[in-house]
């Protein structure tokens, strides 16, 4: 679908990042499969993502009690998995996360600058079985959804991505089925994302994906940052935190993905009226007048 037919998506300013960032290729290949990896090229995205990875084993040893050095043979996580929920505010690195350049020039890309900050959750995974479900990321949306993105992965793989290392798969161009697997769909069509410690995965919300089990030794370790059009609500609440404090030392970029300019959910007649006036661009096409 063209990028004019969608609302909210600026045509120029985000085929101008873009291409700044060279990431044109990628564009193309998430239009035809429904998924693109960004490779760690540049010794900053390398750097950033040891961080990250640094960070998150971190807190995973302060919530899990234990030293993750010992042996992934030893820890018994359920369906040999840890997940690391609301993770935004635990570190400033999560807020750069969500808002790095190459990354929101993608998500963009498939929903608009408006667009808002879905989650913020990591994941450990060790080596054994765990669960082999396709799925799209448009829960709780009856079919057929539409053609266009209403959520968008964004995925730092911080260690290997492979089918031995217990990576992602997913089926190529399935983003244009616009509906959930049923059954046995698309196990036969998988293919595994081979992707090296740092890049970035990126897919549009209607692709069927999934995880594969870890074969090898060690930890599979990864941040998922998920984004979601702004008529959607988010699955984790930042609201208690978002306060016009918070916001102030915050970049535009953040402030926009955590519903700065959102012209809804006012709590009383005069918070309604002041939203309603300030943000009316936010809920109507510029093409659109207020009073006609």
């Amino acid at each position: 679908m063209a990028l004019d037919q969608v609302e909210d998506i600026d045509d120029t300013l985000i085929q101008s990042e873009i291409s700044r960032l060279g990431l044109e290729s990628n564009i193309k290949e998430l239009n035809k499969v429904g998924l693109t990896v960004i490779p760690p090229k540049d010794a900053e995205q390398v750097a950033f993502a040891e961080k990250l990875k640094e960070k998150l084993l971190f807190i995973a040893e302060k919530k899990l009690e234990f030293n993750l050095s010992i042996k992934d043979s030893d820890v018994n996580f359920q369906h040999n998995q840890y997940y690391l929920y609301y993770l935004l505010f635990e570190d400033k690195i999560f807020q750069e996360a969500v808002c790095y350049p190459k990354t929101l020039a993608v998500v963009r890309y498939l929903l608009g600058k408006s667009c808002l900050l879905y989650n913020c959750v990591a994941q450990v995974k060790t080596r054994g079985d765990s669960p082999f479900q396709l799925h799209c990321d448009n829960f709780m949306q009856p079919p057929p959804l539409p053609e266009y993105a209403q959520h968008a992965n964004a995925t730092w793989a911080l260690t290997d991505y492979s089918e031995e290392d217990g990576g992602l798969c997913y089926v190529p161009e399935s983003h244009k089925f616009c509906r959930q697997p049923k059954g046995n769909d698309g196990i036969d069509l998988v293919r595994a994302v081979k992707a090296k410690a740092g890049s970035i995965i990126i897919w549009h919300g209607n692709t069927w994906h999934t995880g594969l089990p870890k074969k090898t030794e060690g930890y599979r370790v990864n941040l998922i940052n998920t984004f979601c059009r702004k008529y959607i609500r988010p699955q984790e609440n930042y609201s208690n935190l978002i306060t016009p404090e918070v916001l102030k030392d915050c970049s535009d970029d953040f402030s926009l993905l955590m519903g700065s300019e959102y012209p809804f959910d006012w709590k009383s007649h005069d918070e309604a009226n002041s939203l309603l006036e300030s943000r009316w661009q936010h809920i109507w096409p510029t093409s659109y007048s207020k009073f006609s």
